[in-house]
């Protein structure tokens, strides 16, 4: 069953935006927030991420990571040198 909701009190400026956004996207403005509303709720909440990594085991690595950065590098790197 759907339900309306009313938000009130939205700055012209952030209104503006989500207009634009919504014409870009060919949607209309509700049906654009929405989906909006849809993806940000569907996204974990920084408190669940932390819960997660939590019960995660560390990892110990055999080089640092700058290091295994410049391994990758280097063949690229030699490639675009001139």
């Amino acid at each position: 069953m759907a339900v309306t909701i009313r938000i009130r009190r939205i700055p012209v400026a952030l209104l503006r935006r989500v207009e634009a956004q919504a014409v870009v996207a060919r949607m209309s403005l509700s049906d654009y927030l929405i989906r909006e509303l849809g993806r940000t709720l569907g996204r974990p909440t920084t408190a669940e991420l932390r819960k997660r990594l939590s019960r995660r085991s560390s990892v110990t690595l055999n080089e640092s990571p700058a290091d295994a950065v410049r391994a990758l590098r280097g063949p690229l790197e030699s490639r675009f040198r001139r």
